[in-house]
């Protein structure tokens, strides 16, 4: 993780920290992925928050993910690497009180804790790259 200073450690509620709650939220997207039929109800408004907006916004997410996996074809990347960028490319675009470097740094140790050694990397460079192409936007 790098040194900025990480906002996610407090406990938020039910004594979890928010990088706990984002676990959750990315196996219950990846859950999501496997069987689209079967919703997960999770009990945080933060954690529920998030789920259903990256469920609503599933469409947009996964383009900007498309756009931007390049030599990646969206049927090619493994649900657990898509859970994880659906997840954190959510908290870019509609999270503005979390430091996008917190968000990076988070989907990351997921990333090391559930995917491959090859995945954190790719996934580093989809959200560099996104996250570019936020600020450009932005500045304009």
């Amino acid at each position: 993780m790098s040194n900025s200073k990480n906002t996610d450690s407090p406990k938020i509620k039910n004594g979890k920290t928010r990088s706990q709650m984002r676990i959750e939220v990315f196996c219950s997207i990846y859950q999501f992925l496997l069987n689209p039929d079967e919703m997960v109800e999770l009990e945080n408004g933060y954690e529920q928050n998030v789920y259903l907006g990256v469920l609503k916004n599933i469409d947009h997410l996964q383009k900007l993910i498309s756009d931007h996996a390049l030599g990646f074809k969206q049927q090619r990347l493994f649900k657990v690497d898509l859970s994880i960028l659906l997840v954190a490319v959510f908290e870019l675009l509609y999270c503005p009180e979390i430091p996008h470097q917190v968000i990076i740094d988070q989907a990351l140790e997921i990333a090391k804790q559930y995917s491959t050694q090859k995945s954190s990397s790719f996934i580093n460079g989809v959200l560099g790259s996104i996250l570019d192409s936020i600020d450009r936007q932005g500045k304009n």
